[in-house]
């Protein structure tokens, strides 16, 4: 074993990963990422999520972005024999992952209640849209659907009352962090001589969860809250690109004022405070862009620094790829795979002692590339 693999935090632990998709693909791959061997056990087909997109060598980049750091196995649960293969390896891992409907793990005999008995101390993580039991549970729950049902569409409405959905799989993204915290809970749980542990992690609740201030603002305000909590805020045109403003204090506004030449704005009688500013939003926007409009966004950039108000330019990913913080600060690492050539793989926040995407171990496996290796590990034939 390396000296970086025994540095890292889960190096030791066995995951046995059924999940596809998105979520749980994250919450697994983040295991991984932190030293656990992470099996991913796909059917003939795949992850479906391979096949989601531009596809090169039976991938597609929402499946590289979510797999790194595991091993494909390919066995065809229908099938009794690969079926024993996985429940051996279910009765002698610490970790299990699944991403089935509910009910479909219960079904192959693979269900946390058809585990535990072998495998008293197994960290048994379920992830589905809506979770086993209620009403809802038996409808899909993908990104989308939960989008719209949690009222994040209604939230991220456009200003002519058309519902938006985020242009990212935020709510699956959302969903992998807080299964794999579970995880890690669970894990620290059980070295400190506790028992293993049933999980259940829904998208619904994930989305409710990361909305949480939203949602309660509804009912304290009655379902009318401003679209602002402080104005200056939003984004803004210049001659050139759009800057974002965040003006969350009085000497924010009164800085803005006097880095955009516009210092009668500040005095005018209608709005003296902060809250008559959030009732004004619209003119105090309008006139704000009259002025920015005028000149670059660097320009206005360079001002509102020195006025020590907080904005930023809006960038393209391309942008921000070349942009001076993200190399200086080795945001992301430059990936070489046969599939898609060279491609940005961001860094994971917290990862010990370093998140290394070129490195072989992290690269995203071909359908079944480990399945011979695995099955002989196991004493079985390959």
């Amino acid at each position: 074993m390396s000296q970086i693999a025994s540095e890292q935090a889960l190096s030791g632990m066995r995951v046995l990963d059924f999940s596809q998709g998105v979520a749980g693909p994250h919450a697994s791959m983040l295991l991984g990422l932190n030293g656990a061997d992470v099996v991913k056990v796909e059917p003939p087909s795949g992850d479906w999520v391979r096949r989601l997109g531009d596809q090169a060598e039976g991938m597609s980049v929402l499946y590289l972005a979510f797999n790194r750091a595991k091993r494909s196995l390919v066995l065809d649960l229908k099938k009794s024999a690969d079926l024993a293969v996985v429940a051996d390896m279910a009765a002698q891992v610490d970790i299990i992952v699944e991403s089935f409907r509910p009910g479909v793990m219960k079904s192959l005999g693979l269900d946390q209640d058809s585990i535990r008995p072998r495998n008293p101390n197994v960290i048994y993580c379920s992830i589905s849209g809506f979770g086993s039991t209620g009403s809802a549970a038996a409808r899909p729950g993908v990104d989308t659907l939960i989008q719209a049902n949690s009222g994040f569409m209604m939230m991220n409405r456009s200003p002519d009352g058309v519902p938006r959905r985020l242009g990212l799989v935020w709510v699956d993204v959302a969903t992998g962090l807080y299964a794999y915290q579970a995880i890690a809970n669970a894990i620290i749980r059980r070295l400190r001589g506790g028992p293993g542990a049933n999980l259940e992690i829904t998208l619904a609740q994930s989305a409710a969860a990361v909305q949480a201030p939203k949602i309660m603002e509804f009912v304290q305000t009655q379902g009318v809250a401003p679209t602002s909590l402080y104005v200056p805020s939003g984004v803004f045109r210049t001659r050139d690109g759009y800057i974002v403003i965040s003006g969350t204090r009085d000497e924010h506004f009164l800085g803005l004022c006097a880095a955009i030449d516009a210092t009668q704005l500040a005095r005018d009688a209608r709005w003296p405070d902060a809250a008559s500013r959030i009732r004004h939003a619209a003119q105090i926007n309008a006139l704000i862009e009259e002025r920015l409009v005028q000149n670059d966004a660097a320009f206005w950039l360079e001002r509102l620094t020195q006025a020590e108000v907080m904005a930023e330019a809006v960038l393209s990913y391309g942008q921000w790829l070349q942009q001076a913080h993200a190399l200086e600060s080795s945001a992301y690492a430059w990936c070489d795979d046969s599939a898609f050539g060279a491609l940005p793989v961001p860094r994971v926040p917290g990862v010990l002692p370093g998140d290394d995407p070129a490195a072989a171990h992290q690269r995203p496996p071909r359908l079944g590339q480990h399945t011979q290796e695995i099955l002989r590990s196991l004493g079985k034939k390959a």
